[in-house]
């Protein structure tokens, strides 16, 4: 295309770009995303970070990948989102280049040109059988009920039409419909004129189906109509068949688009009942972190010296506690569906103080940790900076906090110690909670933020904790991780944007 203007290119690539969606992926030699962009979402492809195993989301390409092959290939396949898509991978010395290209209309086509093709043998088929083409026969029958106007071609080189032109053709043609012949209909149709010439060599010779391919018909009111013409031999008789594929392209993009639809109605349902499943989270964590210290300021005074009814009245307190534990788990169990987590928290953002949340965490689980002999401590650098205000939800935040200290406590022996360190950045709050149990085991550690993700045995609230700190972090602009400490034990952490008092 070198020798093409430099606004004829411009033009040409808008409008590849326009209906073909491009997107595209770079991959190193493993495999991991190096970058990638485009319109990944309308694929289905979300969230592919650097570093990413990219046949995780998209598993067809592993084999593709894996192969030795340098030369370009190309691999159609149809994606969850329900988008046809070409994949071209092209390879270089040391990485690799996907690139998807929206292919649904042309999937679209030829499944249409398919269809037509099937159909042309069907009557070929039938046409052998019936030996009658009367209106009542069951090939005429056959055409008007597909929309099909055949003719056969007759001696001397004149059509006649099979039966009755469906309305369609009438539309087009008002003068033609009534008596159809070769004449009228080329006087009416210059392309149809032409195509019955070109398609005497295959009336002569009977070894193959000519196809016209679409064209266009402006009818007497100004409407356009998508036409597509077939000739062929069909039990011994020379046929052209006219088929209407502008209507059956709206029947099949319909279909496409309702489809899509119904895949957008799907999502939205998910997100809805992920939101509703958070919130119900969020619930159980309010109603169940009272409780914790409750448990244990009951455990304490079991080791006081208490009156016969203060000894009966501590019992009691206790099974109903428990009893209250039971329902909670009980709520989880019904509640905690296998649903892909939220992509975002809620984008209404207001502002809250890190430091004070975390003071109010620490004093909530002084004695849970006493009761367990573990030694909880708040460091803060800089405490006296000037604000410690950051993006985000009191409420959420102390959730968040809570979850990560409930956590270290639950992987931490007597004797040891949690710290929760706070400290300024440029723009941001780091807070970071180190505890000194045996760290996360590297076999779920990429998916250690995941839903129901847990660390052996224990017993948080069904693996959703971390994956509440995560999607709400992530939810208020921030981030948040994970390291295992090289002196043992492990270390979460999250940043949230600083917001300066005006």
């Amino acid at each position: 295309m070198s020798n093409l203007p430099a606004p004829v290119i411009e033009l040409l690539q808008r409008q590849a770009v326009e209906r073909r969606s491009p997107a595209f992926v770079h991959v190193d030699s493993d495999a991991r995303v190096i970058d990638a962009g485009g319109d990944l979402q309308k694929y289905g492809f979300e969230d592919l970070a650097h570093g990413d195993a990219v046949d995780r989301q998209m598993p067809f390409l592993q084999g593709l990948l894996e192969s030795g092959d340098t030369d370009p290939h190309l691999l159609t396949v149809v994606t969850d989102s329900g988008v046809v898509a070409d994949v071209f991978l092209v390879r270089s010395k040391k990485t690799d280049w996907l690139v998807l290209l929206d292919a649904t209309l042309e999937r679209a086509q030829q499944q249409l040109i398919q269809q037509t093709t099937n159909e042309l043998r069907l009557l070929q088929t039938r046409s052998g059988k019936d030996g009658d083409d009367g209106e009542g026969s069951p090939t005429v029958q056959l055409l008007a009920a597909l929309g099909i106007a055949a003719f056969e071609r007759l001696e001397g080189g004149h059509i006649r039409a099979i039966g009755v032109p469906p309305k369609w053709f009438a539309e087009i043609w008002p003068e033609v419909a009534a008596n159809v012949n070769d004449a009228t209909l080329a006087k009416s149709s210059p392309f149809v004129e032409g195509f019955i010439n070109e398609a005497d060599s295959v009336w002569r010779s009977g070894d193959r189906i000519l196809r016209s391919g679409p064209w266009t018909e402006v009818d007497p009111s100004g409407n356009e109509w998508h036409l597509e013409a077939s000739a062929l031999i069909s039990g011994g008789q020379a046929m052209l068949v006219i088929v209407d594929t502008g209507r059956r392209y709206q029947e099949m993009t319909g279909l496409l688009q309702r489809a899509r639809e119904n895949v957008l109605d799907h999502q939205a349902l998910l997100s809805e009942i992920e939101k509703k499943d958070v919130l119900l989270h969020s619930i159980v964590h309010d109603l169940r972190s009272p409780m914790v210290s409750a448990h244990s300021g009951f455990q304490l005074l079991e080791a006081e010296n208490l009156s016969p009814a203060g000894r009966r009245t501590l019992d009691i307190g206790m099974k109903e506690l428990e009893r209250q534990e039971r329902l909670i788990r009980s709520i989880l169990d019904v509640f905690a569906a296998d649903i892909k987590g939220l992509r975002r928290a809620d984008a209404t953002l207001s502002t809250t103080d890190v430091l004070d949340c975390a003071r109010a965490v620490v004093e909530s689980f002084t004695s849970v940790y006493e009761l367990q002999r573990v030694d909880l401590e708040l460091d803060v650098a800089d405490e006296l900076a000037a604000s410690w205000q950051v993006a985000g939800d009191r409420m959420r935040l102390i959730r968040v906090y809570g979850n990560l200290v409930d956590n270290a406590l639950r992987h931490s022996s007597a004797g040891a110690k949690v710290r929760i360190v706070i400290s300024r950045e440029a723009e941001t709050v780091l807070v970071q909670v180190e505890d000194e149990g045996p760290g996360v085991p590297a076999a779920i550690a990429d998916r250690l933020f995941d839903r129901f993700t847990q660390v052996g045995s224990s017993r948080g609230t069904m693996g959703l904790g971390l994956h509440f700190c995560r999607i709400t972090i992530e939810g208020w602009g921030g981030e948040i991780g994970f390291d295992n400490r090289p002196e043992g034990g492990a270390r979460f952490w999250f940043r949230l944007n600083t917001i300066e008092p005006r």
